[in-house]
C-alpha cells in the first residue's frame, strides 16, 4: 500500500526531478572535494531550482551552513535559457542538448556571482559548482533563508534603493554586467544589509539585449520602492545616469 502511494505522489515526481542520477553524483564529487559532509532538506521551491542546505563540519568550531542550488535538469525551460547564453562570449561552442544548457546555466551564475563579488557588493559568496549543483553562502539562520525585500518593510527604503541603483551602476560600468532580473523578489535583506541574489541571467553590456534588461531591472526595482513607500524616481533617468 505505502508503495503505491510513493508511486503516485507529487513527493515521488519532485524528488525524480531534482535528485536524478547526474545531480546525486555532483553532490557527491563536491562532498568528496570537502565542500560539505551533509545535505539537509529543501528550503526553497523554484520553478526551476531548488535550494537546499549543506552543512560543513570544522574540527572544534562551530559547523558552517552553506546552501546548494540545484537546478532541475527535467523541469527546467531550457529554451527560454538560451538567450541569455548564446552571445556571451563565455558560453561559445555550448551544445544546445538540455543537460549543456542547464550545466551552462550553473556554470554562468557561479561567474556572475563572482564578478559582482569582486566589487565588494553584497551577493552570497559562491563556493563551488558541478553540473547543475551550485554551493554558496547560505544567507539566513536555523534553516531558514533571509527574507525576501517584498516580505519585509524596510526602516530605510532610501538608503536600500540607494544601494541597489549604486549595484547596477558599478555592475554596468566596472563589471559590464546586467542583472537581468533583478526585483524585490531577487533582493534579500541579512543583517540589515541588502543582498542581490539569482545571477544566472546576468548578460554582458554587449548582449543584445543588455540595454533593455538593464531598463527592465531598473523599473522593477522602483515600482516596488513607489508602491512600497511612495518613494518617486524617474526609470529613464536611473538608466541614464547608469549607461551615461
Amino acid at each position: 500500500m505505502a508503495e503505491d502511494i510513493w508511486e503516485d505522489s507529487e513527493a515521488r515526481k519532485n524528488v525524480e526531478n531534482v535528485f536524478n542520477r547526474e545531480t546525486i553524483e555532483a553532490l557527491f564529487d563536491l562532498s568528496e572535494d570537502g565542500h560539505f559532509d551533509v545535505l539537509h532538506g529543501i528550503v526553497k521551491d523554484g520553478k526551476e531550482s531548488r535550494l537546499c542546505i549543506a552543512e560543513k563540519f570544522n574540527r572544534g568550531e562551530q559547523s558552517n551552513f552553506i546552501a546548494a542550488k540545484i537546478y532541475a535538469v527535467e523541469a527546467s525551460n531550457y529554451q527560454n535559457m538560451q538567450q541569455y547564453l548564446f552571445g556571451d562570449p563565455r558560453f561559445e561552442g555550448i551544445k544546445h542538448n538540455r543537460r549543456s544548457i542547464i550545466f551552462n546555466w550553473c556554470r554562468k551564475e557561479f561567474k556572475n556571482l563572482k564578478k559582482a563579488e569582486s566589487l565588494g557588493l553584497n551577493v552570497p559568496s559562491p563556493i563551488a559548482f558541478e553540473k547543475n549543483v551550485l554551493l554558496m553562502e547560505f544567507l539566513g539562520e536555523d534553516f531558514r533563508p533571509a527574507p525576501r525585500l517584498n516580505e519585509l518593510e524596510l526602516e530605510n527604503p532610501e538608503t536600500a534603493l540607494d544601494y541597489l541603483v549604486d549595484a547596477m551602476d558599478r555592475l554596468w560600468n566596472e563589471e559590464k554586467l546586467v542583472h537581468g532580473d533583478l526585483s524585490a523578489f531577487n533582493t534579500l535583506i541579512w543583517q540589515s544589509q541588502v543582498y542581490l541574489i539569482d545571477f544566472s541571467q546576468a548578460v554582458l553590456t554587449h548582449h543584445p539585449q543588455a540595454e533593455e534588461l538593464l531598463e527592465r531591472d531598473v523599473e522593477n526595482v522602483l515600482n516596488h520602492f513607489r508602491k512600497t513607500y511612495d518613494i518617486e524616481r524617474g526609470t529613464d533617468d536611473v538608466v541614464e545616469t547608469i549607461t551615461g
